[in-house]
C-alpha cells in the first residue's frame, strides 16, 4: 500500500513539474494578437522583447514601430519569415510601449508576442 502512494505521488510530481517547465519554455511570452496585413496592435505594458512569428504563409517585415503615447522609433527588419519561423527582436530593458506597428507584405498570417 505504501508503495502505492509513492508511486501516486511521483506521479502527480511529474506532471506538475511538466507543468510549471512548460510554462517556462514560454519564456514569458503574451501574445497581443495576429495581423494579416500592416497595421498596429496594443500593448499596454513595458517590454524587453518582441517575437514575431507567421502561423501560415509567408510574412515579409519590412519595419517595426515601437510607439509611447506620440513618440515612436522605427526598427528597419527586412525580414522574410515561412510558416512556423520566428524572430525576435530586443527593444531595451522595459520599454513603455502603448503600441506595436508593422510595415507588412504577407500573404498569411503573424503571430505577435512581446516579454
Amino acid at each position: 500500500m505504501q508503495k502505492g502512494w509513492s508511486v501516486a505521488v511521483l506521479a502527480v510530481g511529474l506532471v506538475v513539474l511538466m507543468g510549471t517547465t512548460g510554462a517556462w519554455a514560454g519564456g514569458g511570452w503574451h501574445k497581443i494578437g495576429e495581423l494579416t496585413k500592416g497595421g498596429r496592435l496594443p500593448v499596454n505594458r513595458q517590454v524587453s522583447a518582441c517575437r514575431l512569428e507567421c502561423v501560415e504563409g509567408v510574412a515579409t517585415i519590412n519595419t517595426l514601430v515601437v510607439f509611447d503615447g506620440d513618440n515612436k522609433r522605427g526598427i528597419p527588419l527586412t525580414a522574410k519569415l515561412q510558416k512556423g519561423e520566428s524572430q525576435e527582436v530586443p527593444l531595451g530593458n522595459k520599454v513603455k510601449v502603448t503600441e506595436l506597428g508593422m510595415s507588412l507584405e504577407t500573404n498569411g498570417r503573424l503571430a505577435v508576442y512581446v516579454k
